[in-house]
């Protein structure tokens, strides 16, 4: 029984752990038919810079969840509710800094990877519309890893699928409207989604735990 619990709880992980490969994969196909090399090279080099972002918020989220499973083994949800809270700041102020920080001067963190004007003017697009909800993505895989520390294995799977299952028709649907401009926006507005979802369900979760503490301190006295 405790086996399998360990494997419920740790296969969320592994399915957030996908989903960034499935998310390339699915890009780069629909580059591919709706775009050109160059296309494929601009988004390249906008996953490269991302992936700076979502690794400091992976690694808030390693962080905290030891923390955040003692705390729960030991009942403290108020110190549950101010850890997440920190973190939830953090990582939205991280990922909101770093994206204004890459549009300030796009070029320069371009240059980088290529010279090539077209590849530098498609980048440019890339990183002012594909990463304008990056820091949603950074709040969705802390909000996985808060469920998963406090052993709530179908909430934190459920985000983690349905991080991926949202944004398949955004992917299908958009481009054919938008054409490669439709591939650039896919993400941030099925993130606008997941946030609607995956807000309220911690929020509630917060709130009510914090009560329940707060209603047991009650009765003792």
């Amino acid at each position: 029984q405790d086996s399998t619990k360990i494997i419920a709880i740790g296969s969320s992980v592994l399915v957030m752990h996908l989903y960034a490969g499935f998310v390339i994969a699915i890009h780069n196909a629909l580059f591919v038919q709706y775009g050109n090399t160059i296309s494929l090279s601009a988004y390249a080099i906008v996953g490269y810079l991302m992936s700076l972002y979502y690794m400091l918020a992976e690694g808030i989220g390693g962080g905290i969840q030891p923390l955040l499973s003692y705390f729960h083994g030991r009942g403290q949800r108020h110190k549950i509710r101010q850890l997440t809270y920190l973190a939830i700041y953090v990582t939205i102020g991280l990922g909101i800094g770093f994206y204004l920080l890459l549009n300030s001067s796009p070029n320069l963190y371009i240059l980088w990877f290529n010279g090539d004007s077209e590849v530098v003017t498609k980048s440019t697009l890339g990183l002012r519309l594909h990463l304008i909800g990056m820091f949603i993505d950074g709040f969705i895989a802390l909000a996985c890893v808060y469920f998963m520390a406090l052993q709530k294995a179908k909430i934190a799977m459920f985000i983690s699928l349905a991080n991926i299952i949202i944004q398949l028709p955004f992917l299908y649907i958009v481009p054919q409207y938008w054409g490669e401009l439709g591939i650039w926006i896919a993400l941030p507005l099925s993130n606008i989604v997941m946030l609607a979802l995956v807000a309220p369900l911690l929020w509630r979760d917060l709130k009510r735990g914090l009560t329940a503490q707060l209603s047991a301190s009650g009765a003792c006295q």
